[in-house]
């Protein structure tokens, strides 16, 4: 589905391979050498999303939320103060939020979970959905479903022209894509 988001992004369906960096994300390759092209995956359950870009590195999470989880003391455990503050005050989907716009940094930076829990306030400002610019991250964080959300994070000033593709599935397998061009400011 990524060489899937690259073709949808660049036009070009059988130009680009996938490598992995010791960090495990992914580099997108163009004839066997690194290209200016970014991808991101995640999955929950059975829902996918995948990301591309041309503006930076890119994270994607999706979350399916679960009831019997302890969102309080994951809080206390992973996120920066206000952040728990927010979780506190908006509950499940405060919680989920944050998760999966933290979750999409880490990918971005490909630092994986030791940055999603290092009690760091990344997200405890900005809009409960929607896209926003903050500390030089262009964010979104959307709830599809009462207890689907889904965080996008890309890193990097923004390019003239850049633009990102996403695609989400659930579990009937019907994709969905969407896009934007450019990424907010």
């Amino acid at each position: 589905m990524a060489l899937a988001a690259l073709a949808r992004l660049t036009g070009d369906a059988g130009a680009f391979s996938l490598a992995k960096a010791a960090s495990g994300k992914p580099i997108v390759l163009q004839g066997g050498a690194p290209a200016p092209y970014y991808v991101s995956w995640s999955h929950s359950g059975a829902y996918l999303a995948v990301a591309a870009t041309t503006a930076g590195p890119i994270g994607i999470d999706i979350e399916i939320g679960r009831p019997d989880r302890d969102i309080e003391g994951i809080a206390e455990w992973a996120f920066g103060p206000r952040e728990v503050h927010r979780v506190r005050q908006e509950g499940p989907a405060g919680f989920y939020r944050i998760w999966t716009l933290r979750e999409a940094m880490a990918k971005a930076n490909g630092t994986g979970l030791i940055e999603v829990a290092d009690r760091h306030d990344r997200v405890a400002e900005g809009p409960t959905d929607g896209f926003w610019c903050a500390d030089g991250w262009h964010l979104l964080h959307q709830a599809m479903a009462p207890n689907q959300h889904l965080a996008l994070a890309v890193r990097a000033p923004l390019a003239t022209g850049a633009v990102w593709t996403r695609f989400t599935a659930g579990p009937d397998g019907d994709p969905v894509w969407s896009s934007s061009a450019p990424l907010p400011r």
